[in-house]
């Protein structure tokens, strides 16, 4: 039987960094970078990234919750608005 490729994930599993990369995919995320960006970043394809994110949930979570935490803070921030009276938020 011939070896399966490990495709850029497992590498990283392997080589113990992807508690960083998904660090850095979320952070990036976080700062309403682009999957375009947040490829180029960790040195790959967009086309590459989703396909990781498809392969890996953890990798499409880490994009997910900071895509999701920058909605929260804004959220947030325009209900301090009208809570304290401010017509046009």
């Amino acid at each position: 039987m011939a070896n399966k490729r490990k495709d850029t994930f497992e590498q990283w599993i392997e080589e113990g960094v992807v508690e960083n990369k998904l660090a850095i995919a979320q952070s990036l995320s976080m700062q309403g970078q682009s999957l375009n960006e947040i490829a180029n970043a960790l040195d790959m394809t967009k086309k590459t990234l989703i396909t990781l994110q498809k392969k890996h949930q953890s990798l499409a979570n880490a994009i997910q919750t900071g895509r999701l935490s920058v909605v929260a803070m804004c959220q947030n921030k325009l209900m301090e608005k009208v809570s304290a009276g401010d017509t046009t938020a």
